[in-house]
């Protein structure tokens, strides 16, 4: 190479440098979403370690390590560890993360077998749907070494769940390219600039559940659930956890009435019941305890429960734990 070529590649590496060092200094290509995301132009996004929910009325603040709650020690050797994996219901927007039923579960487990040292992590995240919480698990929170797994996830499966799956699996080449240049303050700009890919705007943009009910049926849906549901149960089998599912309540179903999207009637419940014997999993209704202690009064909006529906479903866990021969025997055994 001469020397005019080389020196025209040094030229063009030191501007893309001082372009990207422009485009960090001003945020040009930060979304304000990822205050609290840390990357929605992939499809496993997580929570921001340390962020504040800035679309809460209270303040939800996040650890160290991206949950909500005190930051997670290392766990004991005596240690049994409980992760409530879920949306924002779960996550507990519009409540203090001590009126949780995540906290609040904690606190009957610790009273129940003071013998044991005991967690139960709130690894909830606002906005997500069951398939980025099992990539989200089986990236980050399988590191945590969980005994009992609790799922309480729902109505955003019909916000973006399809579209979710094939931003995943499309083009598997520019799907590395865009994984190598994610981090560059460059290339986020212009995808904010031309709003690339339907991860971004499935979530972000498209909110209208009729308009997913135009490109893909329910059944389209719960098959997709289905299959999750299936691997999380593979994955509780191979790793040795217990695993529980919740199914949703809503202020509406407490009502009977029918509303969209359908996710928000339990749809998925039936799902769950019929796999939760041939698989192996424990499944826990929520939604009669609810309608029989206050109904539409444990609600703080259509799908977000108070701190006392919060502090219900977290009795309702304690009491199908303690019924469960093989959890209590793990947890006062420490074998799984």
């Amino acid at each position: 190479m001469n020397r005019s070529g080389l020196f025209a590649i040094v030229a063009v590496v030191i501007a893309l440098a001082v372009l990207e060092a422009f485009f960090r200094v001003t945020r040009l290509g930060r979304e304000k979403y990822e205050d609290f995301y840390t990357d929605i132009y992939d499809v496993s996004y997580r929570l921001r370690p340390g962020a504040e929910n800035p679309w809460s009325g209270i303040r939800e603040t996040l650890n160290d390590q991206g949950f909500r709650g005190e930051n997670v020690a290392e766990k004991s050797a005596t240690g049994f560890r409980v992760i409530t994996v879920g949306d924002s219901c779960a996550f507990g927007h519009g409540v203090e993360a001590d009126e949780t039923f995540s906290h609040y579960l904690q606190g009957l487990l610790r009273d129940r077998f003071p013998k044991r040292s005991i967690d139960v992590i709130n690894a909830g995240m606002p906005g997500t749907n069951f398939y980025q919480h099992v990539l989200f698990f089986q990236s980050n929170l399988i590191g945590f070494d969980p005994d009992l797994v609790l799922i309480y996830s729902g109505p955003n499966y019909m916000d973006n769940l399809r579209l979710f799956r094939l931003e995943e699996k499309r083009r598997p080449f520019l799907r590395l390219v865009h994984r190598g240049l994610r981090r560059s303050a460059v290339y986020r700009y212009l995808l904010k600039k031309i709003k690339a890919g339907p991860t971004h705007k499935a979530y972000f943009e498209i909110k209208d559940s009729r308009t997913f009910s135009s490109l893909f049926t329910l059944d389209d849906f719960l098959e997709d659930y289905e299959e999750d549901v299936l691997l999380m149960s593979r994955l509780a089998r191979e790793r040795g956890f217990f695993l529980i599912f919740l199914n949703y309540p809503s202020q509406l179903n407490m009502a009977r009435k029918d509303m969209e999207p359908p996710f928000y009637n339990n749809e998925n419940g039936p799902i769950l019941a019929r796999l939760s014997s041939s698989q192996g999993f424990g499944y826990v209704d929520i939604i009669t305890p609810m309608k029989n202690k206050g109904g539409e009064g444990l609600f703080l909006d259509e799908i977000h429960p108070t701190p006392e529906g919060h502090r219900i479903i977290a009795e309702v866990i304690f009491r199908e734990i303690l019924s469960t021969r093989e959890i209590v025997a793990g947890i006062e055994g420490g074998n799984r």
